[in-house]
């Protein structure tokens, strides 16, 4: 751009200068204020040539094509005078694009000076850039004399490097040997281990044929320990069968908790009965007892007349007995419950007595009523024993002993089933009122069914007795 507008200025000047000279040989008189303008140009043309040739030394090669430029053109003015001439007067037209040029020329003098301060700044970078440079090169020089340090350093580690390369060459030769002794040493380690199973497979053996010897010594202990339960229970019987013509219930045996044997008028055979001196004092004799459910109590009428179970657990002694047992001898009659939370009742009554077999075993009388429950057999006194195979109750539509599952002194199924089926606590909706219940308002209603009950009888005899 700078070259182009020298250029332009040194053209102008010549054209100026030959318009000038064709103008005074063609008498042309020009106004004296075109003239000075003229002059003025020149000069300030002269100064921006005078500034590119500064700026801009490195296009030298282009201004003296110029200036050969120049040259040719002054050599061949004389033949171009004539042209020139004629086109004078387009020249004179043309002063207004002087003027235009001025104007350009002094936008352009003002590019120049941004120009110029452009460079001053691209000097101050530089300026900038060079101290830059001195300082890398300080610091370049440093980080040389690291490198040589560092280098030295390489060398010596390398050095270590290759002492190391020797003493880990005897190594691996020591490992090799030692591979090889640690190889003679697995092989005797297998065999030792090869030793050891079977050595543990005898012992598997020898514990296997311990635990059988154990197996049989807890089946000797076990059987030594029934053979004892029996001789006791034999001798308990022996005791019994020694008093049995004296004892009819078990008041002859005191605070016993015992089995013992006894013998009732009207029943043909001494029999086993369970004493208990734990609940209510000494000579009660259970005839009734529900503790796990392991007995089924919906049974015949010949069942209930024999009675069924083990007097050790569960079982029901008998109405034929407990006929003859309440026949002659007032008895009392003691009923013991226990609900699931190991909440316990009692009821007792102070004339329990049963009818014989032609009554239907009835019970005739049961006394005055006391204990911790309410009299849930009031509606039972004076009814007819009742199984699922004989109906003696008062419905008339139903058996109650089906209908409660159970076998009782049914009225109308009452408020009481003792016999009933043994179930946990709270009865599903099918089994409701079929459960083994003693209904109160203050213990447990018909739905619910108890865990453990006990009924016991005893000879109505003064406490001295006792």
């Amino acid at each position: 751009m700078r070259s182009e507008i020298c250029v332009i200025a040194i053209f102008a000047l010549l054209v100026v200068g030959s318009s000038g000279r064709s103008r005074a040989r063609a008498e042309t008189v020009q106004p004296s204020s075109s003239l000075g303008k003229c002059e003025v140009i020149r000069d300030k043309l002269a100064k921006y040539q005078s500034v590119c040739k500064k700026i801009i030394q490195d296009r030298r090669r282009h201004i003296q094509i110029y200036d050969n430029l120049a040259r040719n053109l002054q050599f061949n003015n004389t033949h171009l005078q004539s042209t020139i001439i004629e086109h004078a007067a387009t020249i004179i037209s043309r002063n207004d694009l002087l003027v235009n040029c001025e104007r350009e020329a002094k936008e352009r003098e003002k590019k120049l000076c941004s120009l110029g301060i452009a460079l001053n700044s691209t000097l101050i970078q530089l300026r900038e850039s060079n101290e830059t440079v001195a300082a890398l090169s300080s610091q370049n020089a440093l980080l040389e004399s690291e490198l040589s340090e560092k280098k030295a350093e390489i060398d010596k580690q390398n050095e270590t490097i290759d002492a190391l390369s020797t003493l880990v060459g005897n190594q691996n030769s020591s490992v090799l040997e030692l591979k090889q002794a640690n190889m003679l040493q697995l092989k005797e380690l297998a065999d030792h281990q090869n030793t050891i199973n079977m050595l543990q497979a005898e012992l598997v053996r020898s514990n296997a044929a311990v635990e059988a010897l154990g197996k049989q010594n807890d089946e000797l202990r076990a059987q030594l320990s029934a053979s004892n339960a029996s001789i006791k229970h034999l001798n308990e019987l022996v005791e019994g069968y020694g008093s049995c013509c004296q004892a009819s219930s078990c008041v002859a045996f005191g605070a016993s908790n015992t089995v013992h044997m006894i013998q009732v008028s009207g029943v043909p055979d001494p029999f086993q009965v369970l004493c208990n001196s734990q609940l209510a004092g000494n000579g009660w004799t259970v005839i009734q007892r529900r503790i796990n459910g392991e007995v089924d109590f919906y049974r015949s009428w010949d069942e209930y007349k024999r009675g069924f179970g083990n007097v050790t657990g569960e079982f029901f002694i008998g109405l034929e007995r407990l006929h003859h047992m309440t026949k002659d001898t007032p008895q009392q009659l003691y009923v013991w419950l226990e609900d699931f939370s190991n909440n316990t009742r009692y009821a007792s009554f102070d004339d329990f007595k049963i009818g014989s077999e032609q009554e239907a075993y009835a019970l005739l009388s049961l006394g005055k009523h006391q204990g911790t429950v309410g009299d849930a057999m009031r509606m039972n006194r004076g009814q007819k024993f009742t199984t699922f195979d004989q109906d003696n109750d008062a419905d008339e539509v139903n058996n109650c002993a089906e209908l409660r599952h159970g076998a009782w002194w049914y009225d109308h199924c009452g408020y009481s089933n003792l016999n009933g089926f043994y179930a946990e606590a709270d009865l599903e909706y099918d089994y409701a009122d079929k459960g083994i219940f003693w209904a109160d308002d203050d213990f447990h209603e018909s739905d619910y069914s108890l865990k453990s009950v006990i009924m016991m009888i005893r000879p109505k005899v003064s406490k001295e007795t006792l």
